[in-house]
């Protein structure tokens, strides 16, 4: 292979004139069709790098994308990217009733999904001040405790893999197919159970089902223990662990960390024990604390709090009463199926209850429980109808992530994923909703309107489709065109004209990239910058609206005119660089001359 060195000496060169720039230029150009050259620039010994660790990383749990600048294998700095699953779970509440949510918070962690159901049902619970029977509490309480072991079993068994002891981790994922075996026989189904329900539980336990429970911590108990000898005891798990990635008791505070990851930093705090819910205060369990704070503690944290659940489900066995799992209000929760089946006021109340919901008081609630992860919250705001005017969730995996950065930099790259697999996130669990608002530019004036001539466009539009919410994007590029880009008012106008919620207008303008959320200049140029483009030159392109005009990506020109955008891929990789203008047409094959000829012709246009 040969080896093409564009100066022997770049880093001692403090600047570059464009000349230089466009020589070098032309020597990567007329070597690139060369596919055994390579091109360096300077010496990379001596630069930082910037890395990429997933989304598809098979080490990185999940949809999880860490940037990463790196000195050699020094970590610099980390960014944490949460943002590869957006199913807005939080705006899909708002339009169902509490009972048609309730699957839903299964895919939220759902490693243990148990625990979301209970922690919705107990927000619901406590703002409607309905009383649960004991027996479901109890209920309740055995699965989320099998919950727990469940999620720190893969806790416990990514930490090892990810540290090089594979062998741990298929030892823990046998002993979660045991408990997936209960949790089918106790709920009937295997992984999203749905089990909870708003005033108890779907059906009663067993006598079957507890015996396998009884059967299965008999052997549990055993193997937790074997495990615990063979990776402590494993001098390279254990230096793979020990101080690598700690975080101080004032640290964890201030960055938010919570559950599991919260007390291994010596912080003994606990939802069970400081604010105790269903029946956790008649119950004997401690709450395991480390001072460490480094990855070792994460894992032997989670460990010990397997004993303390193992501990509370053998009281639970031992102390659940005889009695109902439901309340018998049927405007409270679901009536049984027999009524429903023999009694036409079973009937109307279960219609009524899967149509309208329950109806909770005017007012708003937040419960939280000690999820396997950490607390798990609900708030509710209610406007008295059966479905949440406003319903928000606080997740767990969300708040330990932003402790990432904290925890590797300053590190190796090689204690990256270690460090990862400490936190136990779940990507599911760090799913957020995100506001269309949120991307926009609030600093607007609001003396914006349609005029009678756009409003009768409106309807014509609208007249095309058997629907109103159909017209939404023909609408919002109507706006578009009028005001030169899409500010909060202007989807609040196109919301209002179609008679719809605004949610749905800002859905569609947060979706489509055709729709300008900043404010663009009259003549808005997207380069693409994929590789084909890039190889073509469109980064000839950008240095020239950079050196010629002042234009950076997402800038508009002093005077209005112009603004840039380096677009991801426009889809034109046989007619490479190109370029569209105006989110309309995409011109093909553009040179420098080319739109610098353009641009003249289009500015004068402006301004005539």
């Amino acid at each position: 292979m040969k080896d093409f060195s564009l100066s022997d000496n770049v880093l001692e060169q403090p600047l570059k004139s464009k000349g230089v720039r466009d020589l070098e230029r032309a020597k990567i150009y007329s070597v690139l069709e060369d596919r055994d050259t390579t091109i360096a620039f300077e010496d990379p010994i001596e630069s930082t790098i910037t890395l990429n660790m997933g989304p598809q990383h098979p080490a990185t749990h999940g949809v999880l994308r860490v940037l990463l600048k790196l000195d050699g294998e020094k970590v610099l700095s980390a960014v944490p990217e949460l943002g590869y699953l957006h199913r807005a779970m939080e705006k899909i509440a708002e339009n169902k009733t509490f009972h048609e949510f309730m699957p839903y918070t299964d895919r939220l962690d759902y490693i243990s999904p148990y625990s979301n159901n209970v922690g919705l049902c107990l927000a619901v619970e406590k703002l409607g001040g309905i009383e649960v029977p004991e027996r479901a509490n109890f209920i309740r309480v055995l699965a989320c405790e099998l919950s727990r072991i469940s999620s720190h079993l893969l806790a416990v068994g990514c930490i090892a893999m990810d540290s090089g002891a594979v062998t741990a981790f298929v030892y823990t994922y046998e002993e979660r197919e045991k408990i997936y075996d209960i949790f089918d026989e106790l709920t009937g189904v295997r992984f999203t159970v749905s089990h909870s329900r708003i005033g108890g539980v779907s059906f009663d336990v067993s006598d079957k089902c507890l015996q396998m429970i009884r059967d299965w911590l008999q052997k549990f108990k055993k193997h937790l223990r074997d495990w615990q000898t063979l990776l402590y005891r494993n001098k390279i798990f254990y230096d793979r662990l020990r101080g690598i990635s700690a975080v101080s008791k004032d640290t964890a505070i201030d960055i938010g960390l919570t559950g599991p990851n919260l007390r291994a930093s010596g912080v003994e705090y606990d939802i069970r024990k400081v604010f105790p819910y269903l029946v956790y205060d008649r119950l004997d369990f401690d709450v395991p604390i480390y001072d460490e704070g480094d990855c070792m503690a994460r894992y032997l944290i989670r460990m010990d709090e397997m004993f303390e659940s193992v501990k509370i489900i053998e009281q639970v066995l031992e102390q659940m009463p005889k009695g109902e799992v439901r309340v018998s209000d049927a405007k409270s929760g679901y009536a049984w199926k027999d009524k429903i089946y023999h009694s036409m006021e079973g009937l109307i109340h279960d219609f009524m209850m899967a149509h309208e919901g329950i109806a909770l008081p005017v007012g708003e609630v937040y419960h939280a429980i000690e999820a396997p992860k950490g607390e798990f919250g609900i708030f509710i705001q209610s406007d008295g109808s059966g479905y949440p005017w406003r319903l928000k969730i606080r997740t767990p995996s969300f708040a330990n992530l932003q402790a990432l950065p904290k925890l590797v930099e300053g590190g190796m790259i090689s204690d990256v994923v270690v460090a990862i697999g400490s936190l136990d996130p779940v990507m599911g669990d760090a799913d957020k909703s995100m506001h269309a608002f949120d991307l926009m530019d609030a600093n607007v004036s609001s003396d914006i309107f349609f005029s009678e001539e756009d409003f009768l466009i409106i309807e014509k539009i609208v007249a095309r489709y058997p629907e109103r919410s159909a017209a939404i994007m023909p609408v919002l590029w109507l706006a578009q065109d009028k005001f030169g880009w899409l500010s909060r008012q202007a989807i609040d106008l196109v919301a209002n004209a179609l008679n719809l919620p605004k949610a749905d207008a800002y859905g569609v303008a947060s979706f489509y990239t055709m729709y300008f959320k900043k404010p663009v200049g009259k003549i808005h140029l997207a380069v693409c910058t994929n590789v084909s483009c890039k190889l073509a030159g469109s980064y000839s392109i950008c240095n020239f609206l950079k050196d010629e005009f002042g234009l950076e990506n997402g800038v508009v020109s002093d005077d209005g005119t112009l603004s840039l955008e380096e677009a991801e891929c426009l889809g034109c990789c046989e007619v490479a660089p190109v370029v569209q203008v105006c989110n309309a047409d995409i011109v093909e094959r553009v040179s420098v001359d080319w739109l610098r000829s353009f641009i003249k012709s289009e500015k004068l246009k402006v301004k005539n």
